[in-house]
This record gives C-alpha cells, sequence and structure tokens, in this order.
C-alpha cells in the first residue's frame, strides 16, 4: 500500500494531539517528511534539476529557492527550510526540551506547505 503525503500529515497531527514530548518530536518529523515529499513531487513535476548525491534534503530546498524559479515555488522551499530546521531540532537535539507548541508550528506549515502546493 503506498502511503501520500496527506496520510503522513494526519498521522503527524494525531501524534501532535499526544500528551509526550517524544509525541511532539515524531509529529514534527513526520510533518516535516509529509511536506517534503510533497515538496519534492512539485520538484519534479517542475523539472527542476534535483541531486543525485549529497543531501538530498538541502538539494531540494536549493532547487526550490533558487531565483529563477516562480515566487510560489521559492515559497513552498524557504517554508520547507523553516519545517526542515524545527525537525532537526525534534531528531537531533533530544538533550534539549521540545514543546507542543513547535510540533504544532510545524505541523502547520507543513499543511500551509501540502495546500499551497495542491493550488500550484
Amino acid at each position: 500500500m503506498a502511503v501520500t503525503p496527506e496520510v503522513l500529515l494526519a498521522a503527524a497531527e494525531a501524534l501532535g494531539r499526544g500528551t509526550s514530548e517524544v509525541d511532539w518530536r515524531n509529529a514534527a518529523s513526520r510533518g516535516y517528511y509529509a511536506a517534503f515529499h510533497r515538496c519534492r513531487s512539485v520538484a519534479q513535476d517542475a523539472r527542476l534539476p534535483l541531486p543525485e548525491r549529497g543531501s538530498v534534503h538541502a538539494g531540494l530546498i536549493e532547487a526550490l529557492t533558487h531565483n529563477l524559479n516562480p515566487l510560489s515555488l521559492r515559497g513552498l522551499g524557504y517554508m520547507l527550510d523553516q519545517c526542515r530546521t524545527r525537525r532537526a531540532n525534534a531528531d537531533y537535539r533530544i538533550d534539549q526540551d521540545f514543546p507542543q507548541r513547535m510540533a504544532q508550528t510545524v505541523l502547520s506549515e507543513s499543511r500551509r506547505i501540502l495546500d499551497k502546493a495542491e493550488a500550484l
């Protein structure tokens, strides 16, 4: 069974309603990946050159934010970059608190990315 960005985001939103910090960290991570996969599809549809090696995440953001792209694509890239930074905090900085409001920020931005991509 295939999974879509919308399914990933719905699962992330359920985790975001959880009661523990690990739920919130996982919500931020899954929310980011929902946005990442939607943005990757948009970039492929727009025939943007994507890197074959190195950081796929950074490469996608760079491809979207390239200054020759339409503002709509650049906006997606900047929003994805912010989500990526917060996701990295959730995944890699486990010695620091990760409050539910931060997970909610990632989820809200991820929802905006999916909605904006749908409108393209």
